[in-house]
């Protein structure tokens, strides 16, 4: 089976507005998901978008990456999956250039519910990052299985961290938590947090 293709956005101004941009390698399938990348001047995630890549198989899902001089994620979903159905890793999510924000219960994440291991979140901005109501997480969500959280990595001159925002790496099965590595030159926590947790499910 052949890999998922390959998803690919640039322009100036670019703003997916309650919209759905995916690859999937479905269960059963022999083939990757694809790679997303989007890049601009200023890039917008608004109003319910989903910015994944998913796999249900044994392969890796895709990897996603946003650069923009302002880029803006509001009530959506930036992922990078693997399904307890197959045992494929989850790919890295990568968000780099001048500022981001991410606000309105936001969720930037690679994540893994089986036996595949969770991706790298990589945010690495010239200005800030400011979060709001939002998380930032590399996370292995599958109870009792091998997957191992991923490394968070955030560099920036100024983050912000309000409103029960939170930067994390997680894990609910037997595989390891991953590492948070944080360089800012200013640190500004109004109501958010930075934390490694280790979990087990009832």
């Amino acid at each position: 089976t052949a890999d998922a293709g390959n998803l690919s956005i640039f322009g100036d101004r670019i703003t997916i507005r309650g919209s759905f941009l995916t690859s999937e390698a479905g269960f059963g399938s022999s083939g990757a998901a694809g790679n997303i990348a989007i890049g601009g001047h200023s890039v917008t995630i608004e109003d319910g978008s989903f910015v994944t890549s998913d796999t249900l198989s044994d392969r890796p899902s895709g990897s996603i990456s946003i650069d923009g001089e302002d880029v803006i994620i509001a009530f959506s979903k930036v992922s990078s999956g693997a399904s307890g159905i197959g045992g494929g890793d989850a790919g890295a999510v990568r968000i780099t250039g001048g500022a981001l924000t991410i606000r309105e219960d936001s969720l930037v994440t690679s994540a893994t519910s089986g036996d595949g291991h969770a991706g790298e979140v990589l945010i690495d901005m010239r200005r800030s990052v400011d979060m709001d109501f939002s998380t930032i997480s590399s996370a292995s969500v599958g109870a009792g299985r091998m997957g191992r959280g991923g490394l968070v990595l955030i560099r920036t001159p100024e983050l912000t961290l309000a409103t029960r925002s939170a930067i994390a790496t997680s894990t609910l099965g037997e595989g390891d938590a991953g590492t948070i590595d944080i360089a800012a030159g200013a640190l500004r926590l109004r109501g958010g947090r930075a934390a490694v947790k280790i979990g087990c499910a009832s």
